[in-house]
């Protein structure tokens, strides 16, 4: 288990800063600050799945689970009487750590040795983002 806790952590550490920061006002702004109030009523959660991704805004996107994760966001943001910018920056901090983990749980499945697979999947990870 010494490869994986290693990774997890390592990818975790070297984007930990991001808790720090702020919102980008680029889509943090539109996504999160434009649509608090809808993402703050869990009784707007099967409308996620039925709408595109700015949801009061124009866009040929469709993801409704980042949404979900926004909506879940906000709902621990307002629960915890926290910024709006420290729990989405956690949750997209945790995500990269646990998709850097299942790069290398692929890669070992694969049958890469668990060394090799240790030096690739971040690297895979952050092409596939």
């Amino acid at each position: 288990y010494f490869y994986p806790i290693l990774l997890f952590l390592f990818a975790f550490l070297l984007y930990a800063r991001s808790l720090t920061f702020g919102l980008s006002y680029l889509d943090d702004y539109d996504f999160l600050l434009g649509n608090k109030v809808f993402f703050s009523d869990p009784g707007n959660l099967p409308r996620l799945f039925l709408t595109h991704v700015s949801i009061t805004g124009e866009s040929s996107m469709y993801r409704p689970l980042l949404n979900v994760t926004f909506m879940a966001d906000t709902l621990i943001s307002n629960a915890l009487g926290l910024s709006s910018w420290l729990i989405p920056h956690a949750s997209s901090l945790i995500f990269y750590a646990t998709g850097t983990l299942c790069a290398y749980c692929f890669l070992i499945a694969a049958g890469i040795n668990q060394k090799t697979a240790f030096i690739l999947s971040p690297a895979l990870l952050s092409s596939m983002l």
